[in-house]
């Protein structure tokens, strides 16, 4: 190899001999240690150092040998033997090694250079006369026109002396003539070699290039970098498409025990290739070591590493000589950001995931199994192991247990509520129809009194055995159930009707059960409850007994006008069994339902259900528009009204940080109603106001509507902030605050010193509920309506204008005691503009859930009970939800439900699937907090904001920076659990913690109460216990703990990751033109990211890569090196490009366990999962069993999970579970790295010291107001 070596170094000479003096000069230098270096190597390889001979030659194995001719014949003949010899050759300021190539040899630098290998005396002695004479050759030589061949000739037969053929040690290599550049020096020559010295030229003409050698140089210069680049390009692609996958021995072994598995006998693969599936215990640190301190991709340290290993002995060889060739290779070809080259003095500690046979002995603990038949039994109608009881009411198993008559006795008599009067009617019509329509115009009072005008109706049917008795002269008890859309309205109803009956709810005949609360006892006859709750009490009676007397008897659909999907699956199913249910009732009743659509679905042959009305008892509402508003306050085009899409897709000017909405507006409208003599009358015309004379303008609550629960926390700061006046009473109504909470909204006493109550709240009071004193309405005409994103199938809570049938109701909020004024903050040209009713949200959403909810009912036809639907999806939508539900693992066809364990727990979690997943694993894995956190965000709009601000933007950016390298993964969903947990946490200022990550107060209040609601999920299922929440609000309150510890983000992104898959995009870094110091966005120009898209058609799926952007509010936005080029995401979008808006990296056994089931591929030598995510892996014959027990071992816990729901879950209690973490935490390495400081909290401890600060500052200042004022108001 040794010619190939040096012809190759010498071409590269020739083409340096045109550039200036100082650098041919450079280039001399390089090439000599490049040459050398190869020349050494290869004698090292050849015959290696023997210590014994060493020591028995007693000399020293540092001897050094002087590239100068005086110094090394002195050398030479000071020692004799076979020994390791440190050769320096310095090539200083006299002249050079390689004259006959260069004329400026004087101008060369000094450069020493250090190599060890076996050499013996005679063979140095005869190189170095040789090496003379063929200097003093080529000298003669220089100038001619065959002065460049024969010196490549002469330097290669040169070469051939030092390539022996050797024998027993001491033996010496036969060395035959030739020619190599003559080796000089300034030092005096010594005795037997002035001749060569003599000989040598004194010329220094240099050598000149004609006009076609140049272009013919400049051509080769040219092909010659181009192939460097393509070989440079070849071996980075290599490097980055295929990410490995790393198995140590260790870890097998404990994956092995845990799992009852036989051990695998794991041998060679016969070449001695580095084996990334049999890694030692050496290795193994090595490489977290490299992955974890130094941050480099799995794919950069398996390409290291492997070539490195072949010529190292030991393990701190191999990690300082792998971060060596990495320096050389990546260092001067624009290395990624973050990585650390510089090794440390030994490798990084590391710790083994299961030390010690105490770890050991805790995986040989009984797993437990579940019998064939439970698991058969939990695939039939819901998973229930023991008999339904009766949902609320008399107990119908019990003996002894019967319901006694009631009589009805009203307390509080609505005879002046226009339904009063058409009571009869009722009653007979529901007696008489399986289905009865009653629409009711807005304030007609049916929410209240038709549930009790049923109850007294079925109490009058059994005094006089009238009443259907399968079950004896008594009949079946009475159950009646009103649904309502959500859980404010199902409590709100539930106390006002038991008011009026004179009893405390949950204690006499009406109760309610809302997600995660159930008040009623065992006379309850009436219950309130949500749509979502009676759906998931019918999954667990299955398709057979759906609607028994057990669950209901009479049921009343209030408001089914909304037509969310949870609506429409109960309608489908009620249309299916109530002709076969002898005791059921039916009533469907709303202000502006479709009634023709739902004659014509529940209609029978040429007989409908009939139809009853009644009419309304409103006051006249006065509407006034955004033209008004602005021409009263002089805002002539500052405030349009734009809609969020406008907003989204306008200049940036025009965008702004309040999402469209005008709180200030909002505000001065309220000082101006509180100011004026007239209150909110001053803004109708006189024409309208002469038709209607209200005796006191100002008397009554202003109830502002607004999208969401962030957008109400802003409207109450914008009041505070802008000088709220003592005698305002501001409350806030939505779904997401407590029972008790809520009701002060309703209250008609206030408080000592207040006399206006200003109610914010979203379209939670826009039917059902009733605030009784409400006067004045408020309308931003916005509303958060639930979406479906095209791209990745994903739910997406879009704002956007309000359809005319929800105005129409919120109108009517402000005529129930008096004329009323509403208020609308867009245009009138714009309102006529809006749609007449809002599409069912059967079409517009995915339909995961409701697929999930039918398969745990029994459904097996699932395209038939979509096509009976009252308006069907699109065929695509359900194909759509069935993938995906593959994909996540929730469907197996050999089960009788068609669902997998998982799939059973996903079905009973109130939301995606793909979130519910993240914390059924997040639990399993023992990270319940932060996956509660991160699915929180998730579930509403990103806490992070966006500015068109530049200096504020660039803040925002640089704290965020800070807060990722902390959390020490790249992930926005990790960084978003970290700033949950800081906003939760005692002693932090949230306002100050917003202003500085530019967090949305209002978004991030939203996820605060979503967290608590997903909690109370958890606890129901069985996850948690009742008492997480109290338990983890605790630690966070104890400031004397200020580094309460976190949990291993390493963990946390897996189960991201996992609970997304297939959501994963592929990167791929392409090279930068110029490297050096850049910004994110330069960065994120040379980042290539993509999606699988899928298009479902007749023929099957097709799936193909499609390109996408990062989006730059995300975290990742900039980043430029990951150690796995994929990454999982939940919210993408089409704007102006399509981006991805959150994103976590990705670890390969997380997409191996949780994604779709793994396939090697022999060819390509690869795992690949979902035809997405490619894995490098040589052996996966033996690693794929391996994973294949894993996943079925994370479904027997699942599968033992459902059938013990009630017990709380123990993750430590289960060693498969345990042996899992250990994998996910180790990268399979069986070893993690030490962290150099103890894990905690970022900021957290500076946070509070801030927040201790302010409080003191404001502390002093209220304290200094106070000292300035008198009690009568004189300065002191």
């Amino acid at each position: 190899r040794l010619p190939e070596v040096t012809s190759s170094a010498l071409g590269r000479a020739r083409c340096a001999r045109a550039r200036a003096p100082a650098a041919r000069a450079s280039r001399a230098a390089g090439l000599w240690r490049g040459t050398m270096t190869s020349l050494y190597e290869t004698v090292r390889r050849t015959r290696p150092t023997t210590a014994d001979a060493d020591r028995a030659a007693g000399v020293s194995p540092n001897a050094h040998l002087d590239g100068r001719s005086g110094g090394s014949e002195a050398l030479l003949n000071g020692h004799g033997g076979v020994y390791d010899l440190a050769l320096k050759a310095k090539i200083d300021g006299s002249k050079s090694l390689l004259s006959g190539l260069w004329s400026s040899a004087s101008a060369m630098p000094e450069v020493e250079l250090e190599f060890e290998h076996p050499v013996s005396v005679e063979e140095l002695r005869a190189s170095l006369r040789s090496l003379r004479s063929a200097g003093a050759a080529l000298n003669a030589a220089r100038g001619a026109a065959h002065a460049e061949p024969l010196c490549l000739r002469l330097q290669c037969e040169a070469l051939q002396f030092l390539q022996p053929t050797w024998g027993a040690p001491g033996a010496q290599p036969p060395l035959s003539s030739g020619a190599v550049p003559a080796c000089s020096s300034s030092a005096p020559a010594t005795k037997g070699h002035a001749e060569d010295e003599e000989a040598k030229p004194q010329d220094s003409t240099t050598y000149l290039l004609s006009k076609e050698e140049l272009q013919r140089m400049r051509a080769e210069m040219r092909n010659s970098c181009h192939r460097r680049q393509e070989e440079q390009a070849r071996r980075r692609h290599e490097i980055v498409s295929g990410c490995p996958v790393f198995l140590s021995m260790r870890m097998r072994r404990i994956l092995e025990l845990a799992l009852r598995l036989r051990p695998a006998h794991v041998g060679g693969d016969g070449d001695g290739d580095f084996d990334a599936m049999c890694l030692d215990d050496a290795s193994a640190q090595v490489v977290a070591a490299l992955i974890v301190r130094h941050r480099f991709s799995y794919a950069q340290v398996l390409s290291f590493v492997k070539t490195e290993a072949k010529s190292t002995l030991n393990s701190q060889d191999l990690y300082t000589r792998t971060l060596a060739a990495m320096a050389d290779d990546m260092k001067n070809n624009n290395p990624p950001t973050g990585v650390e080259f510089k090794p440390e003095p030994c490798i990084p500690a590391s710790r083994p995931v299961f030390p010690g046979c105490e770890a050991a002995a805790a995986l040989l603990k009984p797993a437990g199994a579940i019998a064939v038949a439970d698991e058969s039994a939990l695939a039939k109608g819901g998973g229930s192991l023991r008999r339904l009881r009766s949902w609320f009411g008399p107990d119908d198993d019990v003996a002894g247990s019967h319901d006694d008559l009631y009589k009805v006795r009203r307390k509080i008599v609505m005879s002046d509520l226009p339904i009063w009067s058409r009571q009869d009617l009722i009653k007979q019509t529901v007696a008489a129809n399986k289905v009865t329509l009653l629409q009711g115009e807005t304030g007609s009072g049916k929410t209240t009194q038709v549930a009790a005008y049923i109850l007294e109706m079925v109490e009058a049917l059994k005094s006089e055995a009238a009443y259907p008795a399968p079950r004896g002269a008594s009949g079946p008890p009475c159950r009646i159930i009103c649904t309502q859309p959500r859980r404010i309205a199902a409590i709100t109803v539930a106390k006002r009707v038991a008011e009026e009956l004179g009893e405390v709810v949950g204690e006499g005949v009406v109760g309610y059960k809302v997600r995660g609360v159930s008040v009623c006892g065992p006379k309850c006859k009436i219950l309130f409850c949500t749509t979502g709750v009676l759906l998931r009490r019918l999954s667990q009676e299955g398709q057979n007994d759906m609607f028994s007397p057990k669950t209901v008897t009479h049921l009343i659909v209030d408001e089914v006008h909304e037509r969310n999907c949870e609506t429409d699956f109960m309608l489908t199913f009620v249309r299916q069994v109530v002709q076969q249910r002898e005791h059921l009732r039916v009533v469907l009743m709303s202000a502006t339902m479709d009634a023709e659509c739902f004659l014509r679905y529940f209609s029978i042959g040429a007989s409908q259900p009939p139809l009853l009305k009644v009419e309304g008892r409103c006051f006249p509402t006065h509407e006034v528009f955004l033209d008004t508003i602005n021409s009263r306050f002089g805002r002539d085009g500052m405030s349009k009204g734009m809609s969020p899409d406008e907003l989204r897709q306008a200049p940036p000017k025009s965008a702004s940080e309040n999402d469209g909405i005008d709180y200030e507006l909002i505000a001065e409208i309220l000082k101006e109603i509180d100011s004026s003599d007239e209150g909110a009358w001053q803004f109708v015309s006189e024409a309208e106001k002469g038709e209607h004379h209200v005796a006191n303008p100002k008397t009554g609550a202003v109830l502002i509507f607004l999208p969401g629960t962030g957008e109400i926390s802003q409207m109450v700061a914008t009041i505070e902030e802008a000088g709220m006046p003592e005698h305002w009473w501001v409350l806030q109504l939505h779904g997401a605050l407590g029972a008790e909470e809520q009701q002060d909204a309703f209250k008609t006493v206030f408080p000592a010193g207040k006399t206006l109550k200003i109610i914010a709240c979203t379209n939670v009071a826009e039917t059902s509920v009733t605030v009784p004193d409400v006067t004045v309405v408020i309308d931003s005409c916005r509303e958060r309506r639930t979406g479906i994103d095209k791209f990745s199938n994903t739910p997406q809570l879009k704002e956007q204008w309000c359809a005319l049938d929800s105005l129409k109701q919120r109108r009517g909020r402000a005529g129930r005691v008096q004329p009323g004024v509403c208020i609308r903050l867009l245009t009138q040209s714009r309102l006529e503009s809006l749609e007449g009713k809002t599409l069912p949200e059967m079409q517009r959403v995915p339909l995961e859930n409701i697929y999930l909810q039918l398969c745990s009912i029994g459904i097996g036809n699932h395209n038939e009970f979509f096509a009976k639907t009252p308006d069907p999806p699109e065929e695509t939508a359900v194909k759509l939800a069935r993938a995906a539900l593959r994909d996540l693992g929730a469907l197996d066809d050999r089960a009788a439900d068609g669902l997998t364990p998982l799939g059973r727990h996903l079905a009973a979690l109130p939301c995606h699937p793909r979130l519910g997943k993240i914390l059924v694993l997040g639990c399993l894995f023992g990270v319940p907090g932060a996956v509660l956190s991160i699915c929180a965000a998730m579930s509403g709009r990103s806490p992070m904001m966006t500015t068109q601000d530049t200096q504020k933007r660039s803040a925002w950016q640089t704290e965020r920076a800070k807060l990722l390298q902390e959390v020490g993964c790249k992930s926005d969903h990790c960084a978003w659990a970290v700033l949950m947990q800081l906003w939760s946490s005692e002693g932090v200022v949230r306002r100050d913690l917003c202003k500085r990550y530019g967090l949305s107060y209002e978004r991030m209040s939203a996820a605060f109460f979503e967290r608590r609601h997903l909690c109370e999920s958890l606890v129901q299922a069985g996850f948690i216990n009742k008492d997480f929440l109290k338990e983890e609000r605790e630690r966070l309150q104890d400031l004397d703990q200020p580094d309460v510890e976190p949990p291993d983000w390493t963990v946390v992104c897996a189960v991201i990751a996992g609970g997304l898959f297939p959501n994963v995009l592929q990167v791929e870094r392409s090279s930068p033109k110029f490297s050096g110091p850049s910004t994110a966005g330069e960065k994120n120009k040379w980042m290539r990211y993509s999606i699988l898209q899928t298009h479902l058609n007749d023929s099957g799926a097709v799936s193909y890569p499609k390109a996408c952007n990062m989006h730059p509010n995300s975290l990742c936005f900039g980043q430029d090196h990951y150690k796995c080029p994929l990454l999982a995401f939940y919210t993408i979008q089409q704007t102006t490009k399509l981006y991805v808006y959150d994103a976590t990296e990705v670890s390969p056994w997380a997409i191996l366990l949780f994604g779709s089931p793994p396939v090697w591929n022999e060819a390509s030598r690869r795992l690949e999962v979902g035809g997405w995510a490619h894995f490098a892996c040589a052996r996966g014959d033996l690693v794929l069993p391996l994973i294949n027990s894993a996943r079925e071992a994370l479904m027997a816990v699942l599968t033992r999970k459902i059938k013990d729901r009630d017990s709380p879950f123990d993750p430590a209690a289960a060693p498969e579970l345990q042996a899992c973490v250990a994998l996910l935490r180790s990268a399979g390495l069986g070893f993690e790295v030490v962290p150099q400081e103890p894990p905690s909290w970022p900021f957290l401890e500076q946070l509070r010291e801030e927040g201790a600060e302010q409080i003191a500052e404001t502390a002093r200042e209220r304290a200094m107001e106070a000292r300035m004022l008198a009690p009568g108001g004189r300065a002191v």
